[in-house]
Parts: structure tokens; C-alpha cells; sequence
């Protein structure tokens, strides 16, 4: 397969080396690679922090999720992760505070998503939420189950949960 980057911000991530917003040209069309960060964020009691998208939002409207969104060609993965939260909660999270989970690779209609998710913790649960979303809520792992996901964040959340695990053992 030959690969096409058009934007060369290479950033290295537990071993993993990729380039931001790539371009793979396949038999069946091009395919636009996008590099995205999901924060698992916990409260002084436990509970993790999700999202319900704006009404207006074009992709997912009303759905729960994490904080996340997409690097920049600038920023490395903690940096966005960092900018995200504060940008959709109001939360200060330090790059110290940041515990990295698996990073998962997708593929969809829309493309190649790589995903690559964080836990934080904060010390409080008040949220200033952007015009990205209409409310909030914190919940503990057990509520998780129940509640509807945008794509893979629920797997996210499995996969840095497991890796949370090893790295405090």
C-alpha cells in the first residue's frame, strides 16, 4: 500500500510512531487518517466525567462521550488532551497529572481514527461546558454499562482502565 502524508508532524506516543492527518491511498479511494485524544476524567468521589453532545452537533447530536478531540499539527497527544479539557469542561488538568491508556486504531466510512485515550483526576466536579455540549454528568463504571456511547468510547474506557491497572502494579 503506498502511504501519503500531507502533513508532516511526526509524534511518538509508548513506541508508537505516526504522522498527523495522513492520507492512505487504497483500491477503494483515499482514506483521511485523523489522530484523536478521549479523557477519562475522575472526581474527588470516583465518578468519570461524560458529555452529552449539542442538539445542533452534525455528528452524534444527543450522544454521551468523554472529553476528546483532535491534535493539532503542533501538539503532542498530552498536549491536546490537556487543551480539550479545558476548552469543553473549564478543567486546568496538568501534562504531570496525565496517565496515558492503549492506543487504539479504527476504521470507518469516514476514515483511519487513532485513538488514544488518558485518565486524570480533578479536584472538583463544577464544569463550565462549551456550546460543543448541552450537559454533564459523572457516573460511576457501573452507570457506564447503561449509557449509550459515540463510537468506541466505552472500549476506550476498558482498554485505559486495563492499562491504569498495570501501570499502579
Amino acid at each position: 500500500m503506498q502511504v501519503i502524508w500531507f502533513i508532516g508532524n511526526k509524534w511518538n506516543f509508548s513506541g508508537h510512531s505516526f504522522i498527523l492527518a495522513g492520507i492512505e491511498t487504497k483500491a477503494r479511494g483515499i482514506i483521511v487518517t485523523r489522530v484523536y485524544t478521549s479523557m477519562i476524567i475522575r472526581n474527588p468521589e470516583g465518578k468519570i466525567l461524560i458529555l452529552q453532545r449539542a442538539v445542533t452537533a452534525t455528528f452524534a447530536p444527543n450522544q454521551w462521550e468523554f472529553v476528546n478531540g483532535t491534535m493539532d499539527p503542533h501538539e503532542t497527544a498530552e498536549e491536546t488532551a490537556v487543551r480539550e479539557t479545558f476548552e469543553e469542561t473549564g478543567l486546568t488538568i496538568r501534562l504531570d497529572d496525565l496517565r496515558p491508556g492503549a492506543v487504539h486504531e479504527l476504521t470507518d466510512d469516514d476514515g483511519r481514527w487513532i485513538v488514544i485515550p488518558f485518565w486524570a483526576n480533578t479536584d472538583t466536579s463544577n464544569i463550565t461546558l462549551s456550546n460543543e455540549h448541552q450537559a454533564y454528568r459523572w457516573v460511576s463504571e457501573t452507570e457506564l454499562k447503561n449509557i449509550p456511547y459515540v463510537g468506541e468510547d466505552y472500549r476506550v474506557l476498558l482498554s485505559a482502565q486495563t492499562k491504569e491497572k498495570k501501570i499502579e502494579s
